[in-house]
């Protein structure tokens, strides 16, 4: 069962872990909606550079990172009626371990940090992506998102 925390309590679960998310196994299916919806296809990119790849079941770094959305809206706890995010970024992100189609990942979620913003409160949070069976992660990325409960998100910037 998961335990919700409103956004105002957020600051009560900066350096704990948010959330773990089941484990998922990577498709091809995944890589080619991917590559479809970022233009990632011999009609639309030259794609000479992939004909000497020796890994086709690579899968892309930033599929990785796209995940992030779907992984917060399904599994981060920190949530309130009316709630909305906007992504402001990655302060960094690596990827430590190729994963190969087939793999099963899952995310890892711990609360770094809570900082006020004229539009709500920024959170900043540690994700890593584990791969089934490998002692280090895919990928580490710290991201902050911009939350808030407000109607509207103010026209013409955030006011960063």
């Amino acid at each position: 069962m998961t335990t919700f925390c409103p956004l105002e309590d957020a600051p009560l679960w900066v350096g704990r872990q948010l959330f773990i998310s089941p484990w998922i196994t990577v498709t091809q299916q995944h890589m080619d909606l991917f590559h479809a919806s970022t233009n990632l296809s011999a009609a639309v990119t030259d794609m000479a550079v992939c004909e000497a790849n020796p890994a086709p079941d690579l899968v892309d770094g930033f599929w990785l990172s796209s995940m992030l959305s779907a992984m917060h809206f399904n599994h981060n706890p920190i949530r309130s009626p009316g709630m909305w995010g906007l992504n402001l970024g990655s302060d960094k992100v690596r990827y430590i371990t190729p994963v190969f189609v087939g793999n099963r990942i899952r995310y890892r979620c711990t609360l770094d940090a809570v900082l006020p913003h004229a539009h709500g409160t920024i959170l900043v949070t540690t994700n890593t992506a584990e791969v089934e069976g490998s002692e280090r992660p895919a990928m580490v990325a710290v991201i902050r998102t911009l939350s808030s409960t407000a109607t509207q998100l103010p026209r013409g910037g955030t006011g960063r």
